[in-house]
């Protein structure tokens, strides 16, 4: 287990988490005179915590030396389940990725909830072979992040995780660290404002997978909502769905149309040649423009618009993100729900909202997790 420094050193670290800082940088974050912040920053060197910056800096006088935190004393393990495999990523607290895998799992057909036993075994093998992989020492992970494809707290989807959700803190005695359980779409929220909209107060990330579910962060913090059921937007009723009923009890849920399976049944309808189509074909299909998957795609765009329209006429946020499997799969999707916004929504608002497209849901998944890592690792003394 990685042994943290105390006190209020630890405030140090947590600057440095994020970006590299000068000493007078330090002193003006911590608010401490330059002698206390040279005193702890200079323990900090002695331990290996921190070091210095290849990034010198400086105006017309002296180039002054930049500290970061030393990107391998502390690794971040991420174990990201999805409905049939698990991502697997050791990263920096910084989130820079030094080692990864994807490994087939599948959720429903092998694992139940007595398989708790399962889980640890399997993050426990996956954080060592990381680690063998980056060549560090398993030692050096002081955190794992586990993100799961539903809400935390309220299993509605995935009865199955309800165990692992409930028993963090047994989880984190058997792995010997702290263990935080979040939902995957949750730290793609957090990792996209971290990392592309640093600027951005609000935020909504929206996942378009086999479910359709969007992280939301407020005021610069995650919102997860009662039971942790913020942005589950897959349970929107939309009108196409009608009297469709959905898997949470419900009828005419978002999902029942606009999900991945629900859009591969229609395009086997439209297309009976094909036998049981796979997102692969649907790729192969819209890369290649043919008109009855590229508009399955625009329509689904267009409700998972009609979903959102009183989601951010209610928020007003900065950005709203698009991603997912098949929000790669040219612009098709993320045109349909600029259609949907644009038109149901208050032109002041929607002129002003930014909507983006991003490919790297996975990678966002991590930064993230790496920034909850950070509260984890150094608590505010």
């Amino acid at each position: 287990m990685v042994d943290v420094p105390a006190g209020d050193a630890v405030l140090v670290l947590r600057a440095l988490s994020r970006a590299t800082r000068s000493r007078a940088e330090l002193a003006e974050e911590t608010g401490w005179s330059r002698n206390t912040v040279s005193s702890r920053l200079d323990a900090l060197l002695d331990s290996g915590w921190v070091v210095e910056s290849a990034e010198e800096q400086g105006g017309r006088g002296r180039p002054f030396v930049r500290y970061e935190l030393n990107p391998q004393i502390a690794l971040v393990y991420v174990a990201s389940f999805g409905w049939d495999q698990v991502n697997g990523a050791l990263c920096t607290v910084q989130g820079r990725v030094v080692a990864s895998e994807t490994l087939e799992f599948q959720v429903f057909d092998e694992y139940q909830a007595t398989d708790f036993e399962r889980i640890v075994d399997f993050t426990r093998t996956q954080a060592e072979r990381l680690a063998a992989q980056a060549g560090v020492p398993a030692s050096r992970i002081g955190v794992t992040v586990v993100g799961v494809p539903n809400p935390v707290a309220n299993s509605t989807q995935l009865p199955s995780w309800t165990q692992i959700e409930r028993s963090p803190g047994e989880f984190a005695a058997r792995l010997g660290m702290p263990v935080i359980i979040e939902n995957d779409v949750n730290l793609m929220a957090l990792g996209a404002r971290r990392t592309d909209f640093p600027e951005a107060e609000s935020l909504i990330y929206v996942k378009c997978a086999s479910g359709i579910g969007a992280g939301i962060v407020l005021s610069g913090k995650l919102h997860r909502g009662i039971n942790g059921l913020a942005g589950e937007i897959g349970h929107v009723p939309v009108a196409r769905a009608q009297s469709r009923p959905c898997v949470c009890g419900n009828k005419g849920c978002l999902v029942e149309v606009a999900g991945v399976p629900a859009i591969l049944q229609e395009l086997q309808t439209s297309k009976p040649e094909l036998q049981r189509p796979t997102l692969s074909d649907l790729e192969r299909m819209v890369l290649a423009g043919d008109p009855a998957a590229t508009s399955l795609l625009r329509r689904a765009g267009r409700e998972i618009g009609e979903a959102l329209v009183g989601v951010v006429t209610g928020l007003a946020p900065d950005v709203l993100v698009v991603s997912g499997a098949i929000a790669n799969f040219g612009d098709h999707l993320i045109t349909g729900v600029r259609e949907s916004i644009v038109s149901k929504s208050l032109p002041r608002l929607s002129s002003g909202l930014r909507i983006e497209k991003r490919t790297r849901h996975r990678l966002a998944a991590v930064n993230g997790a790496a920034e909850l890592a950070v509260d984890a690792l150094f608590p505010t003394p």
